[in-house]
């Protein structure tokens, strides 16, 4: 006897979500209370906290040597529970607009379940104390009142195109 066909569509539903879901890397680690960011570094990272006012900030900053220049990888999430001034698409772009200067390039994406808004952005600028050329390569999401940032930063922009600045900037996802 056979099973009904809305059994065997069901199970073949089930099988494919199975197989489709996103595992989560067990070296990833999470910041902020919820939604939480989540992002692979290459080492464990210390994560700073702070709350001034109605905003509480979680921050990662990792350097890895190089022998010509030094990269940086960093992280924040800054909760906001103070009254809502806009809405998240405001303060993506708001957050956008603080590097518009020196960008290269600004590309949309979303991230999460719910395809929350997000910006990649790329920028060149000159530093203040030196001569040098500062790269940096950022993505910038927004839940809420939530901002959450993920960037790798180098004076040698050759460093942002290593495999483990992708690896790093690909793992980020938000834990809903």
């Amino acid at each position: 006897m056979r099973p009904p066909h809305s059994a065997v569509v069901l199970c073949g539903v089930l099988i494919i979500a199975a197989g489709c879901s996103k595992k989560r890397d067990p070296n990833a680690t999470e910041l902020g209370s919820g939604p939480k960011l989540i992002l692979v570094f290459p080492e464990k990272p210390t994560i700073d906290t702070q709350t001034v006012g109605d905003m509480k900030m979680y921050n990662v900053l990792q350097t890895h040597k190089r022998p010509d220049g030094l990269l940086i990888l960093g992280a924040s999430v800054m909760e906001n529970s103070g009254p809502a001034d806009g809405t998240p698409q405001d303060l993506l772009e708001a957050n956008g607009a603080a590097f518009k200067q020196y960008q290269t390039s600004n590309t949309s994406f979303t991230v999460g379940k719910k395809k929350h808004p997000g910006l990649e952005i790329t920028k060149k600028s000159p530093m203040a104390t030196s001569n040098k050329t500062f790269f940096e390569h950022m993505k910038i999401v927004v839940v809420g009142r939530n901002v959450y940032i993920a960037s790798a930063a180098s004076t040698n922009e050759e460093h942002l195109k290593e495999k483990l600045v992708q690896k790093f900037l690909d793992s980020l996802d938000i834990e809903e």
